[in-house]
């Protein structure tokens, strides 16, 4: 039975907006749960019926708690996008829908830009101002979204429609 590549797609522009709601998530979820642990810590730090052992194992959880996801961060990033890249270059295409996934780029690249000005405002926000400064790499990345998109965006366009040139 032959199978429907049609309907059942990797490597294209759907892995984008894959890769954009995991980041969002991703960065959402860690800054939240850092204020929060942030506030359990302060309470473990100042109760006097925890001994000096567990304040030190929550303080070093506490501390090594952004790098932790600016690891995740970065590995499903890259992760996700080697993975679009890879399917691109192995799927049939017909060169046809080049003009159509550009125009689709176009569309991801503008929600790219919302949800760049979406984590300004959300890391602007009062209880959270200053938070973001802890995970360096989330950072770099969101306040670049835009160009972050677009790298993984091209790479998969030269991946999908390039293959044929590159076959001869």
């Amino acid at each position: 039975m032959k199978k429907n590549l049609r309907f059942n797609r990797k490597g294209d522009f759907f892995d984008i907006m894959t890769i954009m709601g995991m980041s969002i998530v991703v960065v959402l979820v860690g800054i939240v749960l850092y204020i929060s642990f942030g506030d359990l810590n302060t309470d473990i730090q100042a109760d006097a019926n925890i001994g000096d052992t567990g304040k030190a194992i929550s303080q070093n959880l506490y501390d090594r708690f952004p790098s932790y996801v600016d690891g995740i961060f970065i590995f499903l990033i890259v992760g996700l996008w080697l993975v679009s890249v890879v399917l691109a270059f192995v799927l049939p295409n017909d060169s046809i829908f080049l003009w159509i996934s550009i125009l689709l780029l176009v569309v991801v690249l503008i929600l790219a830009i919302i949800f760049g000005n979406f984590y300004e405002e959300f890391v602007a926000s009062s209880d959270i101002a200053g938070t973001e400064l802890n995970f360096p790499m989330i950072n770099f990345v969101m306040k670049h979204f835009l160009e972050t998109i677009l790298i993984i965006g091209a790479s998969l366009l030269i991946s999908f429609y390039g293959k044929s040139r590159m076959s001869g």
